[in-house]
């Protein structure tokens, strides 16, 4: 979504201030350059619940999302938007340092590199449901909006960086405005040399020319600072996000709240502040897969300031205290329900379908569990001797008749309900081979002991391999009697 915000004037502002507001404006930002991890959406689930605390008492309030895609596309920026692809970096690499809404889309499907990170990255966010209304930097300045904002930077350039310089030691800045030089395109390498009269000398330094030019037919962009003093006024911002950096002493906020007072009109919004995240290099690119968006926007919400270093122990401990279904946490639901779900999961519609889908590769991701029940093959079975079948479907049935039991009296609710199945089996003087049978029978060659597997696989898969193991038993014993039943087995183990 996007749209053309009214312009504010300057001279307007100090009444405007004062008039009540029926409207409120939040500003978040992104250079569109690549995609990024999950660390960036921060920012906008922080903005997404501003939006929504400040909605009853504002009336109408809008979140934009501030693309500033005048920016240059750098180096590195290009490696992680093509994933490192040597080829694609070779064919790119003459577009480094121009602005990145005037480049060519890497996969050739948007009429820029911009505009195709930018459709990207609100996929994303709608994914969580944030949906953010985009303003442009390139098509604002294209369109003049801050053409008064730069007339009156360089009508008093000279002083503008003087002022910077004594209020802001030491802070400096090199050149207010980025010129896009003339000669090849690059708004990252011009250094403006002198304002004189009107003119303008910069200096390219992939061109290694000393150009001039009326200001007024520069092509280019405010340096940050001031571009965010301009815009706070130009877009009548009331509220924006900034990480904590952006809020130290000699910060961009402070900085460009001082430059907005002084020069662009007054407007300065009222900060909100997030922490920065550290995310394990083994969970980039996965937490939008493994966390329902409900659970996503909570682990960046919560706490706002707060810095995280998201980890898989991080992950655990933090989703033993966000509830899912029926009052379970997310965790407990994968440890107790998932499995019991899967087994089906084909009848399951909507919020629950959806949750369950994210519980496992959740557990998959986090626990190295692939939580998949598998019915038992013809392959599988035939691979097993017909005396350990019988030995293992009366192991079975026992077990499933003890479980349906203990629903009804719960005694098996005790600390040592393990010991019944245990001592049950030890009780029989089973072969070892019929424990790697019935290992075999559950897809579960690995894991928890067989006395577990069986006081803790679902019922219904209890039941349904029983049923599996006898199907195939009476189409044996029909062969060894001269006919066949006809049996239907699938090509490859069932998964649930």
């Amino acid at each position: 979504m996007s749209e053309k915000p009214p312009i504010s004037h300057h001279h307007h502002n100090i009444q405007k201030n004062n008039l009540q507001k029926t409207s409120c404006r939040i500003a978040t930002g992104f250079t569109t350059s690549f995609l990024g991890d999950e660390r960036t959406l921060r920012e906008f689930i922080i903005g997404e619940e501003l939006r929504k605390e400040l909605s009853p008492a504002n009336g109408n309030v809008t979140l934009y999302l501030i693309n500033d895609d005048f920016d240059p596309l750098t180096d590195r920026q290009l490696r992680i938007a093509v994933n490192k692809d040597e080829k694609a970096i070779s064919r790119h690499r003459e577009f480094i340092g121009r602005p990145i809404a005037e480049i060519p889309d890497p996969a050739g499907c948007h009429e820029s590199h911009a505009r195709h990170f930018e459709t990207l990255l609100m996929q994303r966010l709608a994914h969580l449901g944030i949906r953010p209304t985009v303003i442009s930097t390139y098509r604002s300045y294209q369109e003049g909006r801050y053409r008064s904002s730069t007339d009156l930077v360089f009508e008093k350039y000279d002083q503008i960086k003087e002022i910077l310089s004594k209020k802001f030691h030491p802070f400096t800045l090199r050149n207010l405005f980025r010129i896009k030089c003339l000669r090849c395109g690059r708004i990252d390498k011009t250094s403006i040399a002198s304002v004189e009269y009107g003119t303008v000398s910069y200096r390219c330094e992939p061109c290694g020319k000393e150009l001039k030019q009326p200001y007024r037919e520069l092509v280019g962009k405010l340096s940050w600072k001031l571009d965010c003093a301009a815009r706070w006024n130009i877009y009548d911002i009331d509220h924006e996000t900034f990480s904590k950096a952006h809020l130290a002493d000699l910060g961009s906020v402070h900085i460009s709240a001082f430059l907005s007072r002084e020069f662009f009109g007054g407007q300065v919004p009222k900060p909100k502040s997030y922490g920065h995240i550290t995310l394990s290099p083994d969970l980039q690119g996965k937490l939008l897969d493994i966390l329902p968006p409900k659970l996503f926007k909570s682990l960046f919400a919560s706490n706002p300031n707060r810095d995280l270093i998201v980890s898989s122990t991080f992950l655990i401990e933090f989703f033993r205290q966000q509830t899912v279904l029926n009052g379970l946490d997310y965790i407990s639901y994968i440890k107790s329900e998932l499995p019991k779900k899967l087994l089906c999961v084909r009848d399951l519609m909507g919020e629950e379908a959806e949750l369950v889908s994210y519980a496992q590769t959740f557990s998959k991701t986090i626990f190295h569990r692939d939580f998949r029940f598998r019915l038992p093959s013809e392959e599988t079975l035939s691979q097993i001797p017909l005396t350990n079948i019988r030995s293992a479907m009366e192991v079975i049935g026992w077990s499933i008749g003890t479980r349906n039991e203990s629903s009804k009296t719960h005694s098996l609710n005790g600390p040592h309900h393990e010991n019944v199945f245990r001592s049950y089996l030890k009780s029989l003087h089973l072969d070892a081979s019929i424990y790697k049978n019935l290992r075999m029978l559950f897809a579960q060659e690995e894991g928890p002991s067989i006395p577990t597997l069986l006081e803790t696989l679902p019922v219904e898969f209890l039941s349904q391999t029983l049923q599996a193991a006898r199907s195939f038993m009476e189409r044996e014993e029909g062969r060894e009697n001269g006919f066949e039943r006809e049996v239907h087995f699938t090509d490859t183990d069932e998964e649930f």
